[in-house]
């Protein structure tokens, strides 16, 4: 629960994350799970989830893991 607690408040300071309306919701050991809530902004003209939203939501996953392995292990493993 303190790993949830510390990395929430990291990523409230993150503007871009505020800005998209990213959450965690979850984290244990093996995974981290964010929400995006629906926000008219985040879609593109054709009214699909624009590409740029999609893929801060994975370099933001990927910040966050990184985030989280450091923090508790000698040795950092990622797979996107």
């Amino acid at each position: 629960m303190q790993l949830l607690n510390d990395l929430q408040e990291i990523y409230l300071n993150d503007r871009w994350g505020k800005r998209l309306g990213v959450e965690i919701s979850e984290v244990n050991p093996e995974n981290i799970h964010l929400q995006l809530p629906f926000k008219q902004q985040n879609m593109n003209l054709g009214g699909r989830m624009h590409g740029g939203v999609l893929a801060s939501l994975l370099g933001d996953s990927a910040k966050l893991l990184t985030l989280k392995d450091v923090r508790h292990h000698d040795s950092l493993g990622l797979t996107l």
